[in-house]
């Protein structure tokens, strides 16, 4: 058999799935010519297939070095990169691809895909759109368009060409939980729903899909099945790995004479909105060990001196390996036992308390720089990596507020903000006080005892909203017009926390939830505390 016909037979046997069998055949060709660039090619794209990231690539790079111009070559050479994590290495082959053949619509969809990797949003979406143009009806493309679209907040542009790509190929799982995802996002929470579970009825155990099904529940206030779609979240990629505990899961029985173990997990900000429970626990009389961040300890160890607070750490406490409870249970699943219906968040009231030396010491110090104005915290990022471009605004998107003379405002934003603050200040002539006491990102017991020490915080919603509401300081979260779950889609009133006030920018632009905050706090009036 010649090399061309042993070729024929390998492909024969690839196209029909049958790699295993192809490999051989591939091997043989290049044994005989170690400079046929198509048989590497296809050996690379066939180890690829057995899982073989490694292999894959070696045969790829010795395929581009015999053909460097094949645009098939560096499509499959760019794949395996990215399989293999060389994202860099893969975008500039996957690009000099659709260089090389400007129709080669797979290639667009793979770099664009590559780039949403490196976090290139962008650029992500200019690679779909190029190769929507070539292949109008390419279900991946628009797919993946959609979704890109999502992540930088096109919302109805998504959710139009994730409908397309859905008429292409509506058995495509993913393309359905993204139009649910965007749809969620969008403030179309039962449509979200349905969507979701027609994602979920194509793949039951499509584990992200359960968890924006989850959000989509939250949204519209439906708890208990929120709660249990959410618990599916420990299957997701995209969710940090449950803790490693092997005592059963409190599947909300009894708790008196018990010992439970409660283990925190996501973000500060999660942990504090969890634990607005843990007095339901406290109160049951049974023994409580809570597992919590490092930094949150000794505020959870002030506000729950019943319960024994261990800090986080990786392997856990050898308290908690040789703890002999009785069962544990994640702080975010709290909920399906505790707050399934809207009406069981009546219990939620503040509980963090400070240290009350420290909040005396800075609210002396507010109130003499404040010279009788009302003292107002302000922050307005949040640092959240999926989310958290949503929940933000600019230092300078709060000029209607801290233009107000009555008010003195103390700067509560975490990070490293002096060169925004500086510039609010030169610009702008408006000064935030920097105060050098308090720092969120390593002391959050000295940062509540400086919150506490306010009036009023306003802030978009991230860890300091948290804080002050646990704290029970009035507070005022800045959403946008679809905020994430924990502010559901209406209203101006949190179930997690009594004393926070939500305002909302409104739907296709118009009044701000700056403007509406600055505008109250005019109503208020000088001297006067808002509420």
């Amino acid at each position: 058999m010649n090399t061309d016909e042993t070729l024929d037979r390998a492909l024969a046997h690839h196209r029909a799935g049958r790699v295993d069998d192809a490999v051989p055949l591939y091997e043989a060709i290049l044994e005989a010519d170690p400079d046929h660039a198509g048989a590497w090619m296809n050996l690379g794209a066939a180890r690829r297939q057995q899982g073989r990231a490694g292999d894959a690539v070696s045969a790829l790079r010795r395929a581009a070095e015999l053909a460097p111009d094949h645009p098939g070559v560096l499509y499959n050479l760019g794949n395996a990169l990215a399989e293999a994590g060389e994202l860099e290495a893969a975008e500039d082959r996957l690009r000099r691809a659709t260089d090389l053949d400007p129709a080669f619509a797979d290639a667009f969809n793979n770099w664009g895909e590559v780039l949403m990797r490196l976090g290139r949003d962008a650029a992500a979406l200019d690679a779909f759109t190029h190769g929507s143009r070539v292949a109008p009806d390419h279900a991946g493309l628009l797919a993946n368009r959609g979704n890109v679209e999502h992540r930088l907040g096109a919302q109805a542009d998504a959710i139009g060409h994730l409908r397309r790509a859905l008429e292409l190929a509506p058995d495509d799982t993913r393309a359905w939980r993204n139009l649910g995802n965007a749809l969620r996002t969008s403030g179309q929470l039962t449509e979200a729903e349905e969507t979701l579970r027609a994602a979920l009825a194509r793949d039951p155990d499509d584990a992200d899909a359960h968890c924006l099904l989850a959000f989509a529940l939250f949204g519209q206030g439906k708890y208990g099945a929120g709660w249990d779609a959410y618990a599916r979240r420990w299957s997701s990629a995209a969710h940090e790995r449950a803790r490693p505990f092997d005592w059963p899961e409190w599947d909300g029985a009894d708790l008196g004479g018990r010992r439970l173990l409660v283990w925190g997990e996501q973000a500060v900000g999660d942990e504090l909105m969890f634990a607005t429970q843990l007095a339901d626990l406290a109160a049951t009389g049974a023994e409580i060990t809570l597992e919590t961040e490092h930094r949150l300890a000794p505020l959870f160890r002030r506000a729950f001196p019943a319960l024994t607070v261990v800090a986080r750490r990786d392997p856990p406490d050898r308290r908690l390996a040789d703890g002999g409870f009785d069962c544990q249970i994640a702080l975010g699943d709290l909920g399906r036992h505790l707050r399934r219906e809207a009406g069981d968040f009546a219990a939620n009231r503040p509980y963090l308390v400070a240290d009350p030396d420290a909040r005396a010491a800075r609210r002396a110090h507010y109130e003499e720089l404040a010279g009788g104005r009302r003292r107002i915290g302000v922050s307005w990022r949040s640092a959240a990596e999926q989310a958290g471009a949503r929940r933000s605004m600019a230092l300078t998107d709060l000029r209607p507020l801290l233009g107000l003379e009555d008010c003195w405002f103390v700067n509560l934003q975490y990070g490293d903000v002096d060169d925004e603050l500086g510039r609010l200040e030169s610009e702008h002539g408006v000064t935030v006080y920097r105060d050098p006491a308090i720092d969120p990102l390593t002391d959050l017991d000295g940062f509540a005892a400086g919150v506490a020490a306010l009036d009023l915080v306003v802030s978009a919603a991230n860890t300091t909203v948290h804080v002050a509401a646990a704290l029970g300081l009035p507070t005022w979260v800045l959403l946008s017009a679809t905020p994430d779950w924990r502010w559901q889609h209406g209203g101006a009133t949190s179930p997690w926390y009594p004393t926070a006030r939500l305002f909302r920018d409104a739907p296709g632009g118009g009044a701000t939830a700056v403007g509406q905050a600055a505008d109250e706090l005019r109503k208020s009036g000088a001297g006067g505390t808002p509420g």
